[in-house]
């Protein structure tokens, strides 16, 4: 197929993604831009065609077509970043951020799910900017921090009022890897008392913070449903694309096993999330993504993902303890949690939450503090 060729199907295509739909009563109207590249004027390879398609599509939502092909021009941006950075500062003290919210559609009946935030700049002199005219530089310097902080607060506010007055809509809201980075720093320097998510416990992170673990797992390996590339364990890994969400136990891993490789080294591909990474893996641009075993089982056998992905095979490497971090200074807390979930555990609901979920595996007999200095 030609651009043209191209261009009239993707025509067709928003033509259904765009048409309308209906909000609690009120209308919305879909948008939906494209990127064109071709083979093999673009790129030679699936993975080059994809970058290049994605240069393009972003092209058009900065611009006015919807559908752009790709030239092989340069992107550049209209501001230098230091330049943004300086703004953006002036516009969290301004207030002139904004979030819109994108509906989110439960495929099974089209029934509306759930919100996700969008943040925008609105731009005293330039107007609406989207978020890949600032977050790049934000995401550069410390301001992704503070700029996530008030899109978690408008969030939680908006939902507030929503709530009141009878709209139970769930809001997402998407965060940097950087801010997830910095969740440990943040314990331990006391900006934080605590870290509501599940980090592997380390003898390097208990220096920073106190574990209370409650689950024991390891690192398992996703791919492809039906496992085209027949991956069974790390070596496979070897002289193949692996896409991982950078900062993380399993990228650490995976740049150990290199070692392993006996010159048919792996290209690891780290990206700013998990989403991002699976992305790669999903489009046939990675072989392989690790995750520890809870997140990657959940994804292998639930009927929206399962159709998708599939573990390599039930190895789970570097088994560990999962748990919460605290501040080493609020003891007062940490207790409380330990308690709360030795009483979960007890009372069998603990028990009977991880076969529903099928993570019986990973049970712990009791709630632990700081277990990894123990082992």
């Amino acid at each position: 197929m030609d651009a043209d060729e191209v261009r009239l199907l993707l025509e067709s295509l928003r033509s259904v993604l765009t048409g309308e739909m209906v909000l609690d009563g009120v209308p919305l109207t879909i948008e939906a831009s494209f990127g064109i590249a071709l083979y093999p004027e673009h790129g030679d390879d699936v993975e080059e065609l994809l970058r290049h398609a994605d240069a393009a599509m972003y092209q058009g939502k900065r611009g006015t077509a919807d559908i752009v092909v790709y030239t092989g021009e340069r992107t550049t941006h209209p501001t230098q970043w230091l330049v943004v950075q300086a703004e953006l500062r002036h516009a969290l003290e301004r207030d002139e951020l904004v979030l819109f919210y994108q509906p989110k559609v439960r495929l099974a009946d089209g029934s509306i799910c759930g919100v996700e935030a969008l943040v925008r700049w609105q731009h005293p002199e330039r107007g609406l900017l989207p978020p890949s005219e600032f977050l790049p530089a934000a995401e550069q310097s410390g301001l992704i921090e503070p700029l996530t902080a008030w899109v978690l607060r408008r969030a939680l506010a908006d939902q507030a009022a929503w709530t009141s007055v009878g709209r139970d809509w769930t809001v997402s809201v998407n965060v940097s890897a950087r801010n997830l980075e910095a969740a440990l720093d943040k314990v331990a320097d006391g900006t934080y008392d605590g870290v509501l998510s599940a980090m592997t416990d380390t003898v390097d992170r208990e220096k920073k913070a106190d574990f209370v673990d409650y689950f024991s797992a390891g690192t398992s390996i996703i791919v492809q449903r039906g496992n085209p590339r027949t991956v069974a364990d790390l070596s496979d890994l070897c002289g193949n694309v692996v896409a991982i969400e950078k900062g993380t136990i399993q990228a650490e891993l995976l740049h150990r096993s290199q070692s392993n490789c006996a010159g048919r080294p792996m290209k690891i591909n780290e990206y700013s999330t998990n989403a991002d990474a699976l992305l790669q893996l999903r489009t046939g641009r990675a072989v392989a993504v690790l995750n520890d075993f809870p997140p990657a089982s959940y994804l292998a056998t639930d009927s929206r993902t399962s159709n998708y992905y599939q573990l390599a095979s039930a190895t789970q490497y570097e088994t560990g303890l999962i748990g919460i971090p605290f501040a080493k200074n609020n003891s007062q807390l940490r207790d409380a949690v330990k308690g709360a979930l030795d009483r979960v555990i007890s009372a069998g609901a603990y028990a009977d939450l991880l076969q529903r979920w099928g993570l019986s595996s990973g049970a712990v007999k009791a709630a632990s503090i700081n277990g990894a200095a123990q082992d």
